[in-house]
């Protein structure tokens, strides 16, 4: 008898804990469910903010070397603003995927700012603007955190973006070729033997909403067949319309307008059959000057 009760109380307090058990599993389960809504929710939205303004963020992107995050910023006060942008070593800063620091620089309303300059921002009126980080490797998808530092009308500022994803450019027809510039719609045409040389031609378009200047002066194009010899364009034949690519000058592309290219490579071994690569650099110059580049992987060789 005295076993059955001891029996029993045991299995009383045993469903007693379990019930305890399940109560705490359900608060448990509800404060992670909080703490994950919550975490998602900082990851969202920049965390800070400007003084006195309004930001939206518009677009993370490659562009050439660097990425660029667009925004919009709006003054919301009742007069002019003076914003600054720390771009030194101890300011703004971004980390990519690989941890790697990243300086950065900064456009307003088509300016680009230097290390002590500044911008007036009227009340009231959206500014583009382009936060530039510095010297990201092409294979970088996201950018993991990125700090910007400055000053709103001397009232110091500090906001941190949650994670970017680096948008991919679609401005060529080809998957065998990439163009840096995501302003710059580049078109393939052919690749074909002409004698001792191959015959790259293609179309440049501006695909922006203004005009603006590029060049390959000084820019020496890499060219290796499969084969690996290595090989170089003719400055005479090699063309932007009727313009030599490698000459000393800046050709204007309007936007909306097609120019034809032509890139003659010389002495091109008989028994080649495709370029590894064919890597083309130049400078785009509007409101402030970087370097780009055009560039063919594994790109077939046509007979004549």
């Amino acid at each position: 008898m005295k076993k059955s009760i001891i029996f029993a109380l045991l299995l009383s307090l045993l469903s007693v804990q379990q019930i305890h058990a399940q109560k705490w599993l359900n608060k448990l389960g509800k404060v992670a469910e909080n703490v994950l809504a919550n975490d998602q929710k900082t990851t969202s939205k920049a965390s800070g903010s400007i003084p006195g303004c309004t930001v939206k963020y518009t677009s993370c992107v490659a562009n050439g070397n660097d990425v660029h995050i667009n925004f919009v910023i709006t003054n919301t006060t009742s007069s002019e603003l003076k914003m600054y942008f720390n771009a030194f070593d101890d300011g703004s800063c971004a980390f990519d995927s690989k941890n790697v620091k990243h300086t950065m620089h900064f456009y307003l309303g088509g300016d680009k700012l230097g290390h002590y300059s500044d911008k007036m921002l009227p009340p009231n009126v959206p500014v583009k603007g382009i936060m530039v980080i510095e010297d990201v490797d092409r294979t970088i998808k996201q950018i993991n955190s990125t700090l910007v530092k400055g000053k709103a009308n001397d009232v110091e500022f500090a906001v941190k973006l949650p994670t970017q994803v680096v948008a991919d450019v679609k401005n060529t027809n080809s998957d065998l070729v990439t163009c840096s510039l995501p302003e710059l719609q580049f078109n393939f045409l052919k690749c074909v033997r002409q004698g001792r040389n191959v015959v790259i031609t293609a179309t440049f378009k501006n695909i922006g909403n203004k005009e603006y200047e590029i060049s390959a002066y000084g820019d020496t194009p890499t060219i290796y067949d499969d084969g690996g010899d290595a090989y170089e364009c003719d400055q005479e034949t090699t063309l932007l319309g009727k313009n030599r690519w490698l000459g000393y000058n800046w050709y204007t592309l309007l936007a909306g307008i097609p120019m034809k290219a032509t890139f003659v490579i010389k002495n091109v071994s008989t028994s080649a059959t495709e370029f590894s690569v064919v890597k083309i650099p130049f400078k785009y110059n509007s409101n402030g000057e970087t370097y780009q580049y055009i560039e063919f992987r594994n790109l077939p060789i046509s007979a004549q």
